[in-house]
């Protein structure tokens, strides 16, 4: 990991990867947090940073990109820390680390969250500790207590779980189900792109053009086409 220089961005520039997202209510923002950042904002206070990658998706800031989106546009300038990151587990641990104190610190559920995800991205318990500020010997613990040893990597584990297995039975399956079967475009995660659209869409100011209102009739003939349901 490599922080590169602090530079200003259009928001519309971020991608919303949401499984980077170090919480465990995915594609959900905190509701005070995001009043918090509102007041601040209008106070006319300097917030610090947002984090990315130099793909441009956010590993901090969800909450910032947001309130900055609702109060001047997608197109607003925000100060973005951009940091080149190996890989994908990195990004996440970082996001871990930078939320894991300040205003909305990491609950237990999403460090639960960010060990379950961490580990089936094949981080090593050393890694993952570090990040949440944790012993290595309770990520351990944690490892054994829902998983099953791989056949490779004495620090790795792969969740095998059957309490999980039966809770996804019984609920909607969300971003981390499906993670791993969704294709890339343009090298980014599709995901993250679809992300990044619905937020988009869901803001209260979003005011489209009719360039951006045929554009989005084209996108959900292809939808209909792609999933084999009218929209």
């Amino acid at each position: 990991m490599i922080e590169k220089k602090v530079v200003k961005m259009k928001c519309a520039e971020l991608i919303f990867d949401w499984r980077l997202y170090p919480r465990f209510k995915i594609a959900k923002l905190d509701g005070a947090n995001l009043e918090r950042i509102r007041t601040a904002r209008k106070a006319g206070i300097t917030l610090p940073p947002c984090r990315a990658g130099v793909d441009y998706r956010i590993t901090d800031g969800f909450h910032r990109v947001t309130v900055e989106m609702e109060l001047s546009g997608s197109d607003a300038d925000i100060m973005v820390q951009l940091v080149e990151y190996e890989s994908d587990v990195e990004m996440l641990l970082d996001s871990a680390r930078v939320n894991s104190s300040g205003p909305l610190p990491l609950e237990p559920k999403d460090r639960a969250h960010v060990i379950f995800t961490a580990m089936k991205m094949r981080a090593s318990a050393a890694d993952i500790a570090s990040a949440l500020g944790m012993n290595q010997k309770d990520i351990r613990m944690f490892s054994d207590r829902h998983s099953v040893p791989p056949t490779r990597g004495s620090e790795e584990r792969t969740i095998v779980s059957t309490s999980v297995a039966k809770m996804n039975a019984e609920r909607t399956p969300t971003r981390s189900d499906v993670e791993d079967h969704m294709p890339h475009v343009s090298g980014f995660p599709l995901l993250g792109q679809i992300g990044s659209l619905t937020h988009a869409l869901q803001l209260s100011n979003f005011r489209p053009d009719e360039k951006t209102i045929a554009a989005l009739k084209t996108l959900v003939a292809v939808i209909e086409e792609v999933v084999g349901v009218t929209v």
